[in-house]
């Protein structure tokens, strides 16, 4: 069973909310009920907020946010809750990003990838900073090295953050287990 793909912008809060597509070389304004497709990219400015909406699963960017939209899985092993084939994949550039979960969706950034499952959270990425925050379910949490290769993974349980610098992911977390973290 194929469900439909229709991530689209729920809500719009001013005009300072852009989307550049593969198919255009500059960023223009986004409208509510607009849909996105792979390749994509959403940013919002000092002002603006968006809400992205994909069957029940929300997606709010706050100001001074820049997402790419990488995959939107509308297969049924998508649903079966495995963090490996999340329903929605996208890159966080810079900003901030609220989440309402129901399917898998992943977050990732240059060195890491969350996978918020069922759960409300938040992802904070700034200047090579990352604040992972699981308020309610459970985040999957991979790091990787310079060349993209799996360093170490851990369950992020609801009620529990985590910050760290990319620089600080180095070859040693190979060694590290989750009950250190």
């Amino acid at each position: 069973v194929v469900r439909p793909v229709a991530l689209r912008v729920a809500f719009v809060e001013s005009g300072d909310v852009a989307i550049k597509t593969l198919f255009s070389e500059e960023f223009a304004p986004v409208k509510t009920g607009q849909t996105l497709a792979i390749g994509s990219e959403l940013r919002t400015g000092p002002e603006g907020f968006a809400e992205l909406e994909l069957e029940g699963n929300i997606i709010r960017l706050n100001q001074n946010t820049e997402i790419r939209l990488r995959d939107n899985q509308a297969g049924e092993s998508a649903f079966l809750g495995d963090p490996e084939i999340p329903r929605l994949a996208f890159e966080l550039a810079s900003g901030n990003v609220w989440l309402n979960a129901r399917d898998p969706i992943a977050v990732g950034t240059a060195r890491t990838r969350a996978v918020f499952t069922e759960s409300v959270g938040s992802y904070i990425y700034a200047d090579g900073l990352s604040q992972i925050q699981v308020v309610t379910g459970m985040a999957d949490l991979k790091w990787n090295d310079d060349q993209g290769a799996a360093l170490t993974a851990y369950l992020l349980p609801l009620g529990h953050q985590v910050w760290f610098y990319d620089r600080q992911i180095t070859s040693a977390y190979r060694q590290i287990h989750p009950s250190k973290l």
